[in-house]
């Protein structure tokens, strides 16, 4: 651990959402814990170092017979808006 470090960062997502890096592919198979439907967004380098912007760009559908997903990219690619959730005393952003 470093002892210079002031603040613990956690992320989170829900059982829809899923985020990969830029210019891969979006996976075709997925562990049991995702919905049949997730939202794939991309991460996208910003020009702030240690920052990342999130692109919502494809929607992944669980096909019932063969279990493995099928991609559908978004005609209208949007960047995911980050709001800031407070639990207890610590603040999450």
């Amino acid at each position: 651990m470093l002892s210079c470090i002031g603040d613990v960062d956690i992320m989170l997502h829900d059982s829809n959402e899923l985020a990969i890096p830029d210019g891969y592919p979006p996976p075709t198979e997925l562990p049991g814990e995702f919905g049949s439907r997730v939202d794939v967004y991309e991460i996208v380098d910003s020009e702030y170092p240690g920052y990342v912007y999130l692109m919502k760009s494809y929607l992944l559908t669980e096909d019932s017979d063969t279990g493995k997903y099928n991609a559908v990219r978004y005609d209208k690619r949007a960047y995911w808006s980050n709001v800031a959730r407070f639990v207890g005393e610590n603040e999450q952003h």
